[in-house]
This record gives C-alpha cells, sequence and structure tokens, in this order.
C-alpha cells in the first residue's frame, strides 16, 4: 500500500465587510449563520452536529451533498478573543481517510465602520 503524498501551503483570505468588528464576530458566534456561510459551495449544505464556541471548545460538522456526507469536519478553538481574534484547528475526513488539516488564524480588524 503507498502512502499519499502530503501537500503543505499557507493561504491568505482577506474580506472587507461594511458592518463594525462586533457585527461580524457576532456571526461566528451564531451557529445557524455560521452553518450558512461555512458551506463551500451553493450545493453543499453544512450540518452542524455539536457546536461548542468557547476556548477549548469543538464544533463538529457534516458537509452534505444531496443528503450524503462527503465530509466530517471536527473545529477545535484554541483561542477567542472577542471582536479580535479566533484561532482554531479543523480535521477534515472523507470516505474515513484524513483529507488534511489546518491551523486556521481569523483576524477583525475595524476600518473605519467597517471590518477587514
Amino acid at each position: 500500500m503507498s502512502t499519499p503524498l502530503m501537500a503543505h501551503r499557507t493561504s491568505t483570505l482577506e474580506k472587507v465587510f461594511p458592518v463594525k468588528p462586533e457585527k461580524v464576530f457576532a456571526a461566528w458566534r451564531d451557529v445557524e449563520m455560521r452553518a450558512a456561510w461555512n458551506s463551500p459551495s451553493d450545493e453543499v449544505e453544512i450540518r452542524m452536529e455539536e457546536a461548542d464556541f468557547s476556548e477549548g471548545g469543538r464544533d463538529v460538522s457534516l458537509c452534505l451533498v444531496e443528503g450524503h456526507e462527503v465530509a466530517h469536519v471536527t473545529s477545535t478553538y484554541h483561542e477567542i478573543i472577542d471582536d479580535q481574534r479566533i484561532i482554531f484547528t479543523e480535521a477534515i475526513r472523507g470516505d474515513g481517510v484524513m483529507q488534511g488539516v489546518s491551523l486556521v488564524s481569523v483576524g477583525f480588524e475595524a476600518e473605519g465602520a467597517s471590518t477587514r
């Protein structure tokens, strides 16, 4: 049996929202909102199985396409600073195989009445 190749990379995503950091951060805190915008495409439904948005807490979600599970995602929160920063790890399994593990750092920076 061969071992799949490993790929490592760093990605940076930036977006500006036309609301203050408190409102953007509240969207992370709200489970229903997080499930709605966390989907990678219109075809993927996110079903939250567990949701504990606290340091040391975890989210467990299923990614479904036409009702069939395509991925099982477990996120563990390591640091949460209200309206400023969230650091978490995310492990993604598909078909019983580990697809990847990510370290995610999310920063909320005020830009006037907006958030970067």
